[in-house]
């Protein structure tokens, strides 16, 4: 999350992200989270107070204006109002001159679900030995947390692939997929879904809508992938998700 706050030609924006390249565990997304959010919750003090004090305003002059009082305010500047809401922080950044913007990023060290990661591996295992394939594949933009699921290298084709287990919102979907694909340089983009029922009724409804952008199906990209041919343009593949197997 990245609250950003502007005020005339300044831009200071506040990112707080950890990436150490593991995939982090259920005992580490909570505290993780409120480290990132106290972090957040100082700089955005620090630049409530340096606004109220280049506007020449004092604490209760802005208290009054944003209905609160000036303990409060004087907490908050001072890093000291952890529990602070998103509300209360726009209001006061609004009497000061600012405005507050808030943003969620995507990080490279997301915790996937289990069906995410074997619908990947149930496609990497029908490629071809001379295939290349990488899997969370940074977009090559400094400062930009995104990543590709995977990317295929097949000769010169690079091909990158976004897994879907589930499809909701289609539109949003590919949107963010193109770009991902454009960014980091690829030449094809392949929607890997998840074969289930929810999926191909859903697929069968969107279809019409992106059949332009996403024009090969299933047969003819697989049949080209294990091949290790360049499937000559974009598409959606449903696969079935293979189980790993259990150790015996």
């Amino acid at each position: 999350m990245s609250p950003s706050l502007q005020a005339g030609g300044r831009k200071p924006t506040v990112i707080a992200h950890m990436q150490d390249g593991t995939v982090p565990s259920r005992q580490r997304v909570q505290p993780d989270a409120a480290f990132r959010a106290q972090a957040l919750t100082h700089a955005m003090g620090r630049e409530i107070r340096a606004a109220r004090l280049a506007a020449g305003l004092s604490q209760r002059d802005v208290a009054r204006a944003a209905a609160s009082s000036q303990s409060r305010l004087s907490h908050i500047e001072r890093s000291l109002g952890a529990n602070a809401t998103v509300v209360e922080f726009s209001v006061i950044a609004n009497v000061v001159g600012l405005k507050l913007v808030v943003n969620f990023y995507p990080v490279l060290n997301r915790l996937r679900d289990g069906p995410q990661l074997n619908l990947l591996e149930t496609l990497r295992t029908q490629l071809p030995a001379t295939a290349g394939w990488r899997s969370e594949v940074p977009v090559p933009i400094p400062g930009d947390l995104r990543a590709l699921d995977a990317l295929i290298q097949l000769g010169r084709c690079r091909i990158a692939v976004e897994a879907w287990t589930r499809l909701s919102d289609v539109q949003a979907q590919l949107r963010s997929a193109a770009l991902k694909r454009r960014e980091a340089g690829a030449d094809r983009l392949l929607v890997l879904l998840a074969d289930t029922r929810h999926n191909r009724l859903a697929w069968q409804q969107a279809s019409p809508m992106v059949r332009s952008t996403l024009p090969l199906e299933t047969r003819a990209i697989m049949a080209a992938l294990r091949r290790g041919r360049d499937p000559g343009g974009d598409g959606v593949a449903l696969l079935r998700i293979r189980r790993p197997p259990t150790a015996s």
